[in-house]
């Protein structure tokens, strides 16, 4: 669990970086966020700071519709599913595609496009509560979602309150080449850190 935890941790916090490099007018919004919450460079985000960053909360939730660290979920029927016309028998082990989900067009109107207002309280009402599943959903969920949450967003807050990130080889989504694996990450990432002085 804390291997897991770990990786899906770092990947996260990697890819709201690379996404942020390539959009600085995002990451220009976010700063400012930072600076409002956390006016004192050398002081660290406490759980207070944390609740009253909705913007970089949405970064990290619309990072995650586009990226999950976790791509697919697994999950088994103890009983019949009827998912008209198909029926998916007992016993069937089902992969669920989270990273396909958190694109349908149906639900996401332009789902390549970067866009963290999708996150919005008004929008998020708009959608079915499994529209968007990064930590899957129900019994079997990701226990630590909240942890996991909470500690990207204490990280991202550090680093992006004290440096304004770059990414010099990658100018666009198109540009990322991705390893899908058990976790979804980057083959590549390089990064520039300018420091803020204030």
């Amino acid at each position: 669990m804390i291997t897991a935890a770990s990786e899906t941790t770092a990947v996260t916090v990697n890819t709201v970086l690379t996404m942020l490099g390539i959009y600085p007018d995002i990451q220009e919004k976010v700063y400012q966020e930072l600076v409002s919450v956390l006016p004192l460079i050398e002081k660290d985000p406490t759980l207070e700071d944390i609740s009253r960053l909705d913007y970089l909360d949405r970064v990290i939730k619309e990072t995650l519709r586009l990226y999950p660290a976790v791509p697919i979920t697994l999950r088994y029927a103890d009983e019949d599913i009827n998912c008209d016309p198909y029926v998916f028998p007992a016993g069937s082990n089902l992969i669920i595609p989270i990273v396909l989900l958190h694109k349908d067009p149906d639900v996401w109107p332009e789902p390549e496009k970067f866009d963290p207002d999708r996150f919005l309280p008004d929008e998020v009402a708009k959608r079915h509560r499994c529209s968007y599943i990064p930590f899957s959903f129900g019994a079997r969920n990701c226990i630590g979602f909240r942890y996991g949450m909470m500690s990207v967003t204490a990280m991202l807050a550090t680093i992006l309150r004290r440096f304004k990130v770059q990414t010099p080889d990658l100018k666009s989504l198109k540009d990322i080449e991705w390893e899908y694996l058990i976790i979804l990450k980057p083959k590549y990432s390089r990064f520039l850190f300018e420091k803020r002085t204030c």
